[in-house]
C-alpha cells in the first residue's frame, strides 16, 4: 500500500489549526478565571443560549429566573426578574414573582412597591391586592389593610375569606358594628366557616349582644371540631418519659 504523504503546506496548516484550538481553549479559561476574580457568574459558552438571548431575551430571563429560584439562588433570581421587568414594565407575572422573592429575602418594602405596580397595571388583580392587605395587616397598619381588603372585595364580593379578614381588621380598630356586618356577610356566603361564626360572635359580644354571641360561639366550636376532629381516647400510646442510662463503670 502506498503511504499518504503531506507536504509542508499541509503540515503547516494542521499545526496552525491545532495551535488555534489550544489558544482558543486558553483564552476561554483565562476569561473564566478573570470573571471569577470579578465575582461574576461563570458559564460555559452556549451557542443555543446566545441565540435565544439575541432573539428572545424574555424567554432566557424567564428560564434563568426559574432555574435560580429552584436551586435556592434567590438573589440571582431577583436579578433575572428585574431584567424581565426592564424588558417589559407591564409584565404582571414577573412583578408578582419579584414581589414574592422580595418577601422571601426580607425586603417587604420592595415587595409592596412591586404589588402597587401590579395594581396600577391591572386594578382587578384582587389576589395581589389581598397580599398587599395582608402585608399591611402584618405590619400593624390596620386602617390601610382594611382599605385594601375593601378594594379587593369589589372584584370578589363572594369571598368569605376576604370578608373575614376585613372583619378582623375592623375588630382590631374597634369598629365593631362594621366587623359584625362583614362577618354576617361571610356567614351568608359560607355557612360552614368556623372563622366567620367565631368573628361574628366576637363582634356581637363587643356590641353587648351576649345571647346571639353565645350561639355563634357554640356553632363556631362545633364547626371547628368538624374541620379538625379531636383525637379519640387511646389513639396515642401511653406517655413514658425517657430515662438516661447510667454510665457503665
Amino acid at each position: 500500500m502506498q503511504g499518504i504523504g503531506l507536504g509542508r503546506r499541509e503540515v503547516a496548516a494542521w499545526v496552525g489549526a491545532i495551535i488555534a484550538l489550544i489558544l482558543l481553549g486558553l483564552g476561554a479559561a483565562a476569561a473564566r478565571r478573570a470573571a471569577a476574580r470579578r465575582g461574576a457568574e461563570v458559564r460555559p459558552v452556549d451557542p443555543y443560549r446566545a441565540e435565544i438571548e439575541r432573539t428572545d431575551p424574555v424567554e432566557i430571563h424567564t428560564r434563568s429566573a426559574y432555574a435560580y429560584e429552584a436551586e435556592g439562588s434567590l438573589e440571582m433570581a431577583v436579578k433575572e426578574y428585574l431584567e424581565l421587568v426592564r424588558t417589559d414594565p407591564d409584565d404582571v407575572a414577573a412583578r408578582a414573582n419579584l414581589a414574592a422573592l422580595y418577601f422571601k429575602t426580607g425586603a417587604p418594602e420592595r415587595a409592596v412597591a412591586e404589588i402597587h405596580e401590579i395594581l396600577r397595571i391591572d386594578p382587578s388583580q384582587f389576589g395581589h391586592r389581598e397580599v398587599l392587605a395582608d402585608a399591611y395587616a402584618e405590619a400593624g397598619d390596620h386602617a390601610r389593610a382594611a382599605r385594601e381588603y375593601e378594594e379587593a372585595l369589589r372584584y370578589a364580593p363572594d369571598s368569605a375569606d376576604l370578608r373575614c379578614k376585613l372583619g378582623r381588621e375592623h375588630l382590631l380598630t374597634r369598629r365593631h358594628a362594621l366587623a359584625r356586618d362583614e362577618f354576617r356577610k361571610a356567614v351568608e356566603t359560607d355557612p360552614e366557616s368556623a372563622e366567620a361564626h367565631r368573628g361574628l360572635a366576637a363582634s356581637l359580644r363587643a356590641l353587648g349582644e351576649v345571647e346571639e354571641a353565645a350561639r355563634e360561639a357554640a356553632l363556631a366550636e362545633t364547626l371547628r371540631q368538624r374541620e379538625d376532629p379531636p383525637l379519640k381516647p387511646g389513639r396515642l400510646p401511653p406517655y413514658r418519659p425517657l430515662r438516661s442510662k447510667r454510665p457503665t463503670p
